[in-house]
C-alpha cells in the first residue's frame, strides 16, 4: 500500500515534467515557425546591419602602435656597493644595499601619474608645432570641447615653464584625465615585461601616428631620467652619511692620540702600573679607530667612483619610427557581428512584440 501511494503522489511529477518538455519542445518549435515566417524581414535587417558594420569599419579611424622595447643592464657596481655592508654593520649607519626589485619598480614607475605627468609636461614638435605633448593631446584629442562645460577643466592652460610641482588644481585634474586616458583600464599605452628575456616594452596604440611615437619615446626617456637621478641621489645621499662618519672616526682618532701622548709624557718620571695599563688601553683603541678610518675611507672612494661613473643602466633593444603600418577594424568581422546582431535583435523584437500581444488579448 505504501509503495502504491508513493507511487500515486510521484506521478503528478512526472506528468509536469512531461509536460514542461512537451511545452519545451512546442515552443522551439513555433519559434522555428516564426523564424521562417519572418525570414525576408530578419535578413533585410541583417543585410542592413551588416552593412552597418562594414561602413563603421569604413569610417573609423585606423591605429598606430608606437613600441619601444629596452633592457635593464646588469649593475656594473654592485660589487662595490655591497662592500658597504661592513661599514654599515661596523657603524650602524644604514648604508645596505639591500633595496627592492629594480625590475618591479620599474613597471610600477611606467605606470605612475608622476612619470605620465612629466611627460605630458616635455615640449615637443608634433604636425610641426612645438608645444607640450599635454597641449598636443588636447589639441589632437579635441578634448577642450568636452571641457568646456566643467569650470575648472575650461580654465586648465599649460605652458613651457610648467614644472609638475607647480601644477594649479584645473591643470591637476587636466592632468589626472590625460593620465587615465594613458594608463587607466582602457588606456592607450601598455607596458610588459617578459621574464624569460628580460625585455622591458612601452607602446602606444592611438590613431595619431606621430603623437604615438612622441609619447613613446618621452615616457622611455622620462623613466630613464627619473630612475638615474633616484640611483645617483641613493648613492649621493650615502657618500654624505660615510663622510659624517669618517669625520666622527677622525675626532675620536684625534682625541685617543692626544689623550696617549699626554699619558706618555707623564710617564717620562714614576711609571706606575696604572700607566701601563691606561697607556695600552689607549693604544688599542687608536690601532682600532685606525683600521676603522682606513675602511671608511676605501668605502668613501668606492662611493665617489660610482657617483662619478653613475649613467643610465637602460639600452634599447627597438624603437618607433615612421611609417607605421597602421591597424584599421577588419570590414569582414564587423560585417559578420553587424549581420548577426542585426537579426538576433530582428527576431527578439518581433517575437516580443506577438507575445505583447498576446498578454494584452
Amino acid at each position: 500500500m505504501n509503495v502504491e501511494k508513493s507511487q500515486q503522489l510521484n506521478d503528478p511529477n512526472d506528468q509536469q515534467d512531461e509536460l514542461s518538455l512537451k511545452d519545451i519542445v512546442a515552443k522551439i518549435a513555433e519559434l522555428k515557425k516564426l523564424f521562417f515566417q519572418k525570414i525576408k524581414i530578419i535578413l533585410g535587417i541583417a543585410f542592413l546591419g551588416g552593412l552597418m558594420g562594414i561602413g563603421y569599419a569604413f569610417f573609423t579611424k585606423p591605429t598606430y602602435t608606437a613600441k619601444l622595447t629596452f633592457v635593464m643592464r646588469a649593475d656594473a657596481n654592485g660589487s662595490a656597493i655591497s662592500g658597504l655592508a661592513g661599514l654599515s654593520s661596523l657603524l650602524g649607519s644604514g648604508t645596505s644595499a639591500a633595496s627592492a626589485s629594480p625590475l618591479d619598480r620599474i613597471i610600477e614607475l611606467l605606470g605612475s601619474e608622476q612619470i605620465i605627468g612629466k611627460t605630458l609636461l616635455k615640449t615637443g614638435v608634433v604636425e610641426g608645432k612645438k608645444d607640450l605633448y599635454a597641449n598636443h593631446l588636447i589639441r589632437i584629442a579635441e578634448l577642450s570641447s568636452n571641457w568646456e562645460k566643467d569650470t575648472a577643466l575650461a580654465r586648465a592652460k599649460f605652458d613651457g615653464n610648467l614644472t609638475f610641482d607647480q601644477l594649479n588644481y584645473p591643470q591637476r585634474k587636466a592632468i589626472k584625465i590625460m593620465t587615465s586616458m594613458l594608463v587607466g583600464p582602457k588606456g592607450i599605452l601598455q607596458k610588459s615585461f617578459d621574464k624569460k628575456s628580460g625585455v622591458f616594452s612601452i607602446s602606444v596604440v592611438y590613431t595619431h601616428e606621430e603623437l604615438a611615437i612622441h609619447i613613446t619615446k618621452a615616457v622611455y626617456n622620462e623613466l630613464v631620467t627619473f630612475y638615474t637621478n633616484e640611483s645617483v641621489s641613493s648613492i649621493a645621499n650615502k657618500v654624505e652619511v660615510v663622510r659624517q662618519k669618517i669625520d666622527s672616526i677622525q675626532g675620536a682618532l684625534n682625541y685617543t692620540q692626544q689623550a696617549s701622548a699626554v699619558k706618555s709624557d707623564q710617564g717620562l718620571g714614576l711609571l706606575l702600573q696604572q700607566d701601563r695599563v691606561d697607556q695600552k688601553r689607549l693604544g688599542l683603541k687608536e690601532s682600532v679607530l685606525t683600521l676603522m678610518y682606513g675602511e671608511a675611507q676605501k668605502n668613501l672612494e668606492q662611493l665617489n667612483f660610482i657617483l662619478a661613473t653613475t649613467s643610465p643602466s637602460f639600452n634599447i633593444i627597438d624603437q618607433p619610427y615612421s611609417p607605421i603600418k597602421p591597424e584599421g577594424k577588419s570590414k569582414v568581422v564587423f560585417c559578420l557581428r553587424g549581420f548577426i546582431l542585426s537579426a538576433m535583435f530582428t527576431f527578439i523584437f518581433i517575437w516580443g512584440r506577438i507575445w505583447f500581444k498576446t498578454l494584452v488579448d
